[in-house]
């Protein structure tokens, strides 16, 4: 809850920033990307960690076929 509660902060403090501090155009929207890149890789990142640490996990396993042996097809 508190990296949500972070992400909201970022987000309102990233919007206060760009309405008080006058810009162009195109350095308000190559801020905005930046600002908007920054919220998913924080966003993100837990998730990214939870599918690495699933990935390195199931590699750990070992195969069923290793435990039980070849199988041959029966009918």
């Amino acid at each position: 809850m508190k990296r949500i509660g972070f992400a909201i902060g970022i987000l309102l403090g990233s919007a206060a920033g760009l309405l008080l501090a006058p810009r162009r155009g195109r350095e308000t929207r190559a801020r905005v990307r930046e600002t908007g890149r920054e919220v998913a890789d924080l966003a993100l990142g837990p998730f990214r960690t939870l599918a690495e640490e699933a990935a390195a996990r199931l590699q750990q396993q070992t195969p069923l076929q290793d435990l039980i042996g070849p199988c041959a097809p029966t009918l």
